[in-house]
C-alpha cells in the first residue's frame, strides 16, 4: 500500500496489540510501497520502535539512537529509490524482548 494508506494501517494493528516484526518497501510506478507482517505483542509492556522510508543518514541517526537505548534491529529491508539511494525499513526491539519477538518473527516468516 502507499505511504498513506499504510500508516493508518500500522496504527490499527498497533492499537490492537500487535506489532509489525517485518516491514517492506519498495518503489513501484514512482510510488512508494509499503506491507508487513504484525504479530501479536509477545509479552506485556513489549517495547519496540519501527521506521520506513527512511534515507540512510536518518536511518543511521534512528539506529545510533536506539542502540544507546537499549534496542536491537529484529528485522530489517531496504529498495531503492529513484535516486538509487537505500530506503531503510527497520523494526528495533528492547534488548531483554528479543527472544520472544525472535520466536514471532521465525513463527510468522518461516
Amino acid at each position: 500500500m502507499r505511504q498513506d494508506q499504510f500508516l493508518p494501517y500500522y496504527h490499527r494493528q498497533h492499537d490492537s496489540g500487535s506489532f509489525p516484526v517485518l516491514v517492506e518497501g519498495r518503489l513501484h510506478q514512482g510510488e512508494w510501497e509499503y506491507r508487513a507482517i504484525f504479530d501479536r505483542f509477545p509479552v506485556p509492556g513489549f517495547y519496540y520502535y519501527v521506521e520506513w522510508g527512511r534515507r540512510p543518514w536518518q536511518y543511521e541517526e534512528y539506529n545510533s539512537r536506539f542502540a544507546s537505548e537499549g534496542y536491537d534491529i529484529l528485522s530489517q529491508q531496504t529498495f531503492q529509490d529513484a535516486a538509487r539511494d537505500n530506503m531503510y525499513q527497520t523494526v528495533w526491539v528492547r534488548r531483554d524482548q528479543m527472544p520472544a519477538a525472535r520466536r514471532c518473527l521465525q513463527r510468522v516468516v518461516p
